[in-house]
């Protein structure tokens, strides 16, 4: 697939991604949202719309990021880990 000058391989591009689970997660460890959302330098609105499953693909790369702060496996956060497992170790 082409796009722009850059050409992608299927372990480019956006995962499907459990967002209540990250919730659960981040709720579990003690953050509030906005701390996540600093930790990964987006919005509170964003991770809000990742938690409620408004956005339910994300960048692999904002994956791991929330993985981090939350100090969990990024496949811990997908939606289906063993379809994705090879994209997110990428």
């Amino acid at each position: 697939m082409h796009q722009g000058n850059r050409y992608q391989t299927q372990n480019d591009g956006p995962v499907a991604i459990n967002g209540h689970a990250i919730k659960a997660i981040r709720e579990l460890v003690g953050l509030k949202r906005p701390e996540l959302a600093r930790s990964v330098k987006a919005s509170a609105s964003y991770i809000a719309k990742i938690e409620t499953g408004t956005r339910n693909h994300v960048d692999k790369t904002i994956v791991a990021l929330i993985a981090q702060a939350l100090s969990v496996s990024p496949l811990a956060l997908l939606a289906h880990p063993q379809a994705d497992a090879e994209r997110v170790a990428a």
